[in-house]
């Protein structure tokens, strides 16, 4: 990962990074809780196959217990502290998921 170096007084709102983001969809780039912007590097061979497992076992196990969503390593989120990151695998509860749909679900939620 690399921590991009960005002066004190700049600090992008959530609208503001979504547009940077979106200019370099080509990136995995994440922020945060102090709002710096860290550009992650790809998995390796060995990583992506276990992200790819860890990915395959959480789909099973909620395709069977059918208790919410779950998303892979492209999904954003962003959490209470401002942060935006994108776990490995992520999952979420049905009804915590179908909440978002009064939010644009086009932004990281």
């Amino acid at each position: 990962e690399y921590v991009l170096k960005l002066p004190d007084e700049i600090r992008w709102d959530d609208t503001a990074f979504l547009a940077f983001c979106r200019m370099n969809d080509e990136l995995n780039i994440e922020r945060d809780a102090e709002g710096n912007i860290i550009v992650m590097s790809p998995t390796n061979t060995l990583s992506g196959f276990y992200e790819q497992k860890l990915l395959f076992a959480l789909e099973l196990w909620n395709h069977t217990a059918k208790l919410g969503y779950t998303f892979s390593s492209s999904a954003g989120f962003t959490f209470k502290d401002g942060s935006m990151r994108a776990p490995d695998a992520s999952f979420i509860l049905k009804e915590r998921f179908d909440a978002l749909f009064e939010l644009d679900l086009s932004v990281f939620e």
